[in-house]
């Protein structure tokens, strides 16, 4: 549970992480397609080795390299949208303890100069 103003200084420490929201829509977009360039650069790459090795012909090469690429591109994308959103609760999740260990420090009671005597 948060108050009102820990989530303040969450959220300003939040749009100070993603650049006021700019950097947020462009980290998200960057990790999905990171993700999905690779998954589709690996399928083209195992369709065109097993066509090299069975010595299949270069049209239906082309074509299941390019089938295979597009489905290896959509789960690319899930993965990086899953991924983005881990990073990003993980490192919320931490501000938040962060934030709970002060407010815990700030509301001990400190023994006042005539209670120590």
């Amino acid at each position: 549970m948060t108050t009102t103003i820990q989530r303040a200084v969450l959220c300003q420490l939040a749009s100070k992480w993603r650049n006021c929201g700019k950097f947020e829509a462009k980290g998200v977009r960057l990790v999905v397609r990171t993700y999905a360039v690779i998954m589709t650069l690996v399928a083209m790459n195992v369709v065109l080795l097993r066509a090299i090795k069975n010595g299949a012909g270069l049209q239906g090469t082309v074509a299941s390299a390019l089938l295979w690429m597009l489905i290896l591109g959509a789960v690319g994308m899930v993965v990086g949208m899953i991924a983005k959103s881990t990073v990003d609760q993980s490192v919320l999740a931490k501000i938040e303890g962060e934030l709970a260990a002060i407010q815990d420090n700030s509301t001990e009671p400190t023994a006042s100069p005539a209670e120590s005597t």
